[in-house]
């Protein structure tokens, strides 16, 4: 069956968790935060305040990657500190609706941009053809798969501060493209919205296997994460507000584009489209690298089929990898960007919510290795964010609320049952 391998140091890491997160996010949700806050000052504050959540959860998960340090990442987390019941709800919950749902909705956003760019009114299908050919790259090995990370991540950092500075140049155009305002801007979408942009800083975790020095690296790399991907995304926000002001292009589904139009006319539009497209590809390959190893760590714990455990000579987990892109493919065909935000907001929060409440559990279990700064308050405080946010999102959205709780409650049945076959054996 083989194992991963440890091939992977700090600087491939860091520059997985960077490319993974600064996706698609950044350019789909800037104009849904502008439209729910009411300009830069609003908007700005809502992307603080999500890089201080997110650094919450890089400084627990950081002290729990050292304690906890296996492939599964967060799920084993769950699993240590609850049992096989709980890591069986808390790793299908990712591997099976939050993490796919989260893939697809990059993949949306993917083909709309590219759709734009080429003219092809069939968004879903250009997406899905950039999945297969990522998948092709990914496939040839953790080490190609990391290889390709370092190259998007460098280009995107430089394409982003690119654009940044267009913001400085004067305006000499009226935007070309779509000014209307985002679709369901509302405060809530917004917060989805941009957990949805900082989503992924955690799956360097995902990576314990594949590092030389994972107790060293984890804590150190999933804190830089955050802090570069904050400053860039405010940075991002305010070079978008400062370009467009109060017009209804800055609240718009792709307010860069729009910023680059009304700076460079029809050949900045293409210009930026293509820094999206860079942007975005390095997101997603992240996912189709990194992600499958949840399922994955599954099968090797038995808690799903065995196949899923494969890994070739070249350290690759094939035959999750293959099964993770068919489940993104899927939601990809059925679903918009817009109609799964909330869906994967919601599971990934509630997954959030039980890895975050397993340091309390871990903590007293397992020797400290590198202790969360601040703690017990700080695991609490982000404890408490992951449970603000699952309310907030399944009142604004009860359609959300019954497919998670659904998928909960079979996977919290298929649990119990799988684990006192186990037993019974």
């Amino acid at each position: 069956m083989g194992g991963l391998l440890r091939s992977l140091g700090r600087v491939d890491a860091l520059a997985i968790g960077v490319g993974g997160v600064i996706g698609a996010g950044i350019f789909r949700t800037t104009g849904l935060v502008v439209a729910s806050s009411g300009g830069l000052a609003g908007a700005t504050a809502l992307w603080v305040l999500g890089g201080l959540v997110s650094m919450l959860g890089a400084l627990v998960y950081g002290d729990l990657a050292t304690r906890v340090p296996e492939a599964g990442g967060p799920y084993a987390y769950v699993r240590e500190a609850f049992g096989r019941a709980a890591g069986f709800v808390d790793g299908w919950l990712q591997a099976g609706v939050s993490v796919p749902a989260r893939q697809a909705a990059s993949f949306a956003a993917l083909g709309e941009v590219l759709g734009e760019l080429t003219g092809v009114p069939r968004p879903r299908a250009l997406g899905a053809a950039v999945l297969v050919a990522l998948l092709a790259v990914n496939l040839a090995g953790v080490r190609a798969g990391a290889n390709l990370q370092r190259a998007l991540t460098a280009a995107k950092l430089v394409a982003l501060g690119a654009v940044i500075g267009l913001a400085f140049l004067p305006v000499r155009h009226a935007p070309l493209g779509d000014t209307t305002a985002a679709a369901s801007a509302t405060f809530v979408t917004a917060l989805a919205g941009i957990w949805f942009a900082f989503l992924g800083w955690s799956d360097v975790a995902l990576l314990a296997e594949d590092l030389r020095a994972p107790r060293r690296d984890l804590p150190f790399v999933l804190i830089a994460t955050v802090l570069a991907v904050t400053v860039v995304y405010v940075a991002f926000q305010a070079a978008v507000a400062l370009a467009l002001g109060q017009s209804a292009a800055a609240a718009s589904s792709f307010p860069a584009l729009r910023m680059a139009e009304t700076r460079l006319g029809a050949a900045g539009e293409r210009f930026l489209a293509v820094v999206a497209l860079v942007s975005m590809v390095g997101g997603v390959s992240e996912g189709l690298l990194v992600r499958p190893r949840i399922a994955f760590a599954l099968a090797r714990d038995g808690l799903a089929p065995k196949g899923l455990a494969r890994v070739d000579a070249r350290g690759t987990p094939f035959t999750a990898m293959m099964a993770h892109a068919a489940a993104v493919l899927g939601l990809l065909a059925t679903g918009t960007f817009a109609s799964l935000l909330l869906l994967l907001t919601l599971a990934q929060a509630l997954a959030g919510l039980l890895e975050a409440a397993s340091w309390f559990r871990i903590a007293r279990l397992r020797e400290v290795v590198v202790r969360c700064p601040g703690a017990p308050w700080v695991p609490a405080a982000f404890t408490a964010a992951n449970a603000a946010l699952c309310v907030a999102v399944a009142v604004a959205s009860p359609a959300s609320l019954l497919v998670t709780s659904l998928a909960m409650a079979g996977l919290a049945l298929a649990g119990v049952v799988l684990t006192r076959r186990a037993r019974a054996h």
